[in-house]
């Protein structure tokens, strides 16, 4: 490894990574993972996501021959819940708010910034709420094409712009031992074609309660990317991880007792290249009348995107709203 010239400011995640880690690893394995998952050619991407997204390289690495990625990160450790996955958080949460603030299964079909009004589409029927401001944490492009009466032309254009990748997320209930090659892995990333998904997370190890009989039974949990428009079938999918996974040896002698599937019509916010200028038309057009989009679709912006992330955005919004605060000023 020799050291490389940066890549411009302006210049690709393509350029990035060959500045990082040269036509080799760009070959074997960054350029095929990241078509896998993107479901674009780096070349489209940006580069200004990846700081604390993607491990990059430098000398002092090399000379001590550890892994960029240890101790990296905003995943290098994290909690999780013993029980319930990630959902237990959410409605901890939840239930310390006030009875009658939340209300679930109502859409809001369209809103006018002009009039500070939406309109929701509930088990109870149609109704319009007004509001003083209005905090947004659905997709930005459906958001905007809810907008009624006066919305720019211009902001319709580049919301629509905007590019995502769907999640199928596969789950896996093994019979059996995890074999030694997973058993001490939390998640490991697959570049090649087969099997189709590109993340595996041994979802047993993060707690005894995701399996009904630990030591005895283990779990997977599998995710693969589609473009937007693309669908393959539940079955299909979850056939294809299945083969491909006994192809690799990593389920020798496991039963296959359960799958579950779903899919996240919108799974990634893709970083195109043109993604910044389209935000830069987007938000400050919202914001000016009092809509404030945040969250890992609401700001398109993955590399804010994790549940903690979206969480703060929330946060340090109210306080910018209640005690002009400035955003980003509280440790995420």
């Amino acid at each position: 490894w020799r050291a490389r010239p940066a890549p411009k400011p302006d210049g690709s995640f393509d350029d990035w990574i060959l500045a990082q880690f040269g036509a080799g690893v760009a070959d074997l394995f960054m350029r095929p993972y990241n078509r896998k998952v993107w479901r674009v050619d780096p070349t489209e991407m940006s580069a200004t996501w990846v700081e604390d997204r993607v491990a990059g390289l430098s000398a002092e690495v090399i000379a001590r021959g550890s892994a960029p990625s240890t101790g990296w990160g905003p995943n290098a450790r994290f909690r999780y819940p013993r029980r319930g996955g990630t959902g237990a958080i959410w409605q901890g949460l939840a239930a310390q708010l006030p009875g009658g603030w939340l209300q679930t299964n109502a859409e809001v079909v369209e809103v006018r910034p002009e009039a500070k009004v939406l309109r929701c589409q509930g088990p109870l029927g149609a109704r319009w709420l007004g509001y003083d401001v209005l905090i947004n944490t659905s997709p930005l492009d459906a958001f905007v094409a809810r907008l009624g009466g006066l919305a720019a032309d211009p902001v319709r254009r580049a919301a629509a712009r905007l590019r995502y990748t769907s999640t199928h997320v596969i789950g896996l209930g093994l019979r059996g031992r995890c074999p030694e090659a997973l058993a001490d892995k939390t998640w490991i990333y697959l570049p090649a074609s087969e099997p189709p998904v590109h993340r595996v997370t041994v979802f047993s190890a993060y707690s005894d309660d995701h399996v009904p009989e630990p030591g005895r039974t283990w779990s997977l949990l599998c995710e693969a990317s589609e473009t937007q428009g693309e669908r393959q079938s539940p079955r299909s999918i979850v056939a294809a991880t299945v083969r491909g996974l006994e192809a690799l040896g990593w389920l020798r002698g496991a039963e296959v007792e359960s799958t579950w599937h779903r899919l996240l019509v919108r799974g990634y916010p893709v970083p195109t290249r043109e993604r910044d200028a389209l935000l830069d038309t987007i938000l400050p057009w919202l914001e000016a009348r009092q809509i404030y989009s945040r969250g890992r679709f609401g700001q398109w912006r993955y590399e804010l995107g994790n549940q903690d992330h979206s969480y703060m955005q929330g946060v340090e919004l109210v306080d910018r709203l209640l005690l002009r605060a400035e955003e980003g000023a509280r440790a995420s």
